[in-house]
């Protein structure tokens, strides 16, 4: 929690500092009957390695849709099959808006790969009724969002692994894997302390970049 506190202060103070580039890309992830948009900005932090690696943070926005909304407890304490609930809800929208931050590897003359990851902030969506083992309750996302790695992440939270090709000097495109977690609270606890629940999708994205 104080590690994620004091990379998210750092962010902000980079992020706000001049004589640094951003990038911004636009992002469609697709996976088995759910999909997202990402819209992210982000600036560069730190190069070394002779610029072959670039270390960034900014923000990222998100939605993402599914058609199938089954959720299973969040709570760690809750995550064994012996102790987990399933919340189910059908279709289902939810959004976020977190920090993030990354490094990218240059790869080649205009190639690089990279890695990415959300560290805090906010997610917003409407309530909906659901049902855990044939009880219906009132649903709503979780609203906020944190890194804690593992079953202790809380909330909605992006991830990416990718490849990128400069296409020219201001436009590139991105590709590769991302591991979404999307988190629902409920009002009705069928096991006290039980009220957050997640889905996880490994979706595949395409993004389109602009630097300036």
């Amino acid at each position: 929690m104080r590690f994620i506190l004091i990379v998210s202060l750092f962010l902000i103070q980079s992020f706000l500092a001049v004589g640094q580039n951003f990038h911004a890309d636009f992002s469609i992830l697709g996976a088995k009957k759910s999909f997202g948009l990402n819209v992210a900005m982000n600036r560069n932090l730190v190069s070394f390695w002779d610029d072959k690696i670039t270390v960034y943070g900014g923000l990222r926005s998100g939605i993402w849709l599914t058609s199938d909304g089954v959720f299973v407890s969040a709570p760690p304490e809750f995550t064994s099959k012996s102790k987990s609930d399933t919340l189910s809800i059908g279709k289902s929208t939810l959004g976020s808006l977190n920090l993030m931050a990354g490094f990218e590897i240059k790869l080649a003359e205009n190639w690089s790969s990279g890695f990415n990851i959300d560290l805090a902030g906010l997610s917003f969506g409407s309530s909906q009724t659901g049902t855990i083992s044939g009880i219906k309750t009132e649903t709503s996302p979780t609203p906020f969002n944190l890194l804690l790695v593992g079953t202790r992440d809380i909330g909605t939270l992006n991830s990416e692994f990718y490849l990128r090709w400069n296409w020219k000097e201001n436009l590139y495109f991105k590709g590769g894997f991302n591991h979404h977690f999307a988190e629902q609270k409920t009002k009705t606890e069928v096991q006290k302390g039980n009220d957050r629940f997640r889905q996880i999708a490994n979706p595949i994205f395409v993004s389109m970049g602009i630097l300036f």
